[in-house]
């Protein structure tokens, strides 16, 4: 089972590196009204690309208990990428700013 979660582990750092420069251009460097939702007019049936990310980063931390996985998290080629994928997706959008901003003046007058 080892060799099997360490393949999905890789290729789940895969996406999260493949999906990073299409999270940059549509939520951190603009200002979200182009954001690609997809062809549905349902919302429910819409899967923003944050909630992808989100998803994919749950399943690495769940996978991180597992004493089996250590190895692979302690790679000298996987943490390196690794830290650089927690570090990209963690970029402020404008509307994060936007929200972040607004409760620090809340805070602050208040």
């Amino acid at each position: 089972m080892t060799a099997h979660s360490h393949a999905l582990l890789t290729l789940a750092l895969t996406h999260l590196h493949n999906y990073l420069p299409v999270f940059q251009q549509f939520y951190v460097d603009s200002s979200g009204d182009n954001t690609p939702c997809g062809t549905s007019e349902d919302p429910a049936d819409q899967t923003l690309l944050t909630k992808l990310g989100c998803s994919i980063f749950q399943f690495i931390q769940t996978s991180g208990r597992a004493a089996s996985n250590k190895p692979w998290f302690l790679s000298p080629e996987i943490l390196p990428k690794l830290l650089g994928a927690v570090i990209g997706w963690t970029q402020m959008t404008e509307e994060d700013v936007n929200r972040c901003s607004r409760g620090l003046m809340f805070t602050f007058f208040n």
